[in-house]
């Protein structure tokens, strides 16, 4: 695996951890995915209420749902940790990667974390297409 230059994350403690790292980062994905797919049903919902005369609850639920999906990395790292916490191999990573969020923030990280972890399948897939 090809690991970039430039980033915050400790090379030799990354690599230690990587397994586990890719299967949080998965985990993750699918919930950031869930995540989203709930805020624009609740999107729907809200024009559908807006637009059959309800137009305060229509409000309400576009403000609520907006509000849900401005909090999405928090919630979904949330539920990342509950289930690592059910998961004790996992643990010793989920702990790496809390430092590294504390210390660069969640976005930077998880946008390295994605560019470490998935760079090479990207381009596996790019080199298959052409």
């Amino acid at each position: 695996m090809i690991l970039r230059t430039g980033g915050s994350m400790d090379q030799q403690e990354f690599g230690q951890h990587e397994t586990a790292l890719r299967q949080i980062a998965t985990s993750l994905h699918r919930v950031t995915s869930l995540i989203v797919l709930i805020t624009f049903s609740g999107y729907g919902l809200a024009l559908w209420l807006f637009f059959a005369n309800y137009r305060l609850e229509g409000l309400i639920a576009a403000t609520a749902f907006y509000i849900f999906f401005r909090f999405f990395r928090h919630t979904s790292l949330m539920v990342i940790r509950k289930g690592v916490a059910k998961r004790p191999e996992l643990q010793p990573a989920m702990e790496w990667l809390d430092v590294q969020i504390k210390r660069d923030g969640a976005s930077k990280v998880m946008s390295e974390l994605d560019q470490r972890l998935f760079a090479e399948e990207k381009d596996r897939k790019k080199t298959d297409q052409e």
